[in-house]
């Protein structure tokens, strides 16, 4: 039986579990100000971690996820916005020694889009992910693999759409993550609706404001559509999985956008569940597939 650590790192916590039989078994959530505070720097904290969670269990392999940019051949971690100290860090070489194992460390939206893709049954065709959180990430998986490009970037929250101009995290203007992730979704509830939860911001927007939010969003997947032909969209993340996320109406729209009667009759999006152990489970799943591919 082989089984293969699964490991999500996070700004606030590091999640850890078990794949075996098809399953996360074993979910263990540790406190990531714990981990990456340890003597000896970040890699070291994780190192330990990791080690601990083993308890001198071999495991096939593992991997990793990352909330950041990773080097295309997986070696180095080149920049996580809230883990300044994992910053243009060996991480794969340090793991690996303390595993005694083979270790994969990828960005969390591609190890996401990997397990969801499994989950979905979409392991053959052309799979584009798009996740919402806090930011827009997305990757592009062919029959299960990873399309990696030069650079080994995925960026949709990038795209530029003409019109915008918000100020974007990354230093342009015009993308349409500033429009349509989790962060304008905090800024538009504490300028417009204070007093009310994150959780209700799609039931108290106004018909104005729905309607640039979809707009802004079918465009952006629309050009990713239009390119791709993809067998299938997964909309992920906390944004795409709150209860009142326009699904229909995003459906429509971007079904408006497309030309006809294909793609625009094909659309196929998807929504997966989200749980504590999704990047868990794309994080073994990809080291998994790395293993066989």
């Amino acid at each position: 039986m082989m089984n293969i650590l699964g490991v999500d790192v996070g700004g606030t916590y590091v999640r850890m579990g078990t794949l075996r039989d098809g399953k996360i078994e074993n979910l263990v959530k540790r406190s990531s100000a714990e981990i990456f505070s340890a003597p000896g720097g970040a890699a070291a904290g994780l190192s330990q971690a990791l080690k601990e969670y083993a308890g001198g269990k071999k495991f096939a392999a593992a991997g990793v996820c990352i909330p950041g940019t990773v080097s295309r051949d997986g070696e180095r971690v080149l920049n996580v916005p809230n883990i300044p100290g994992l910053n243009d860090v060996p991480l794969r070489d340090a793991l690996t020694d303390a595993l005694d194992a083979p270790v994969f460390v990828e960005n969390d939206i591609t190890m996401l889009t990997t397990g969801d893709s499994r989950r979905l049954g979409l392991e053959r065709g052309v799979v584009f992910g798009c996740y919402i959180g806090t930011g827009l990430g997305g990757a592009v998986l062919v029959d299960g693999k990873l399309l990696r490009g030069r650079s080994g970037l995925c960026e949709p929250g990038h795209i530029a759409i003409y019109g915008l101009d918000r100020p974007c995290g990354c230093g342009k203007t015009g993308c349409a993550e500033p429009y349509v992730a989790g962060r304008a979704l905090e800024h538009l509830l504490a300028d417009r609706y204070p007093g009310h939860s994150i959780a209700e911001i799609f039931d108290l927007m106004s018909d104005a404001e729905l309607k640039e939010y979809v707009d802004i969003l079918a465009h952006l997947l629309a050009s990713a559509v239009q390119l791709l032909d993809p067998d299938a969209v997964i909309m992920g993340g906390g944004v795409c999985a709150m209860s009142a996320f326009p699904r229909e109406l995003l459906l429509e729209r971007l079904a408006q956008l497309c030309m006809a009667p294909v793609p625009a009759s094909t659309l196929n999006l998807l929504y997966p569940v989200v749980s504590d152990a999704s990047g868990v489970y794309g994080a073994a799943v990809f080291a998994q597939n790395s293993l066989i591919l």
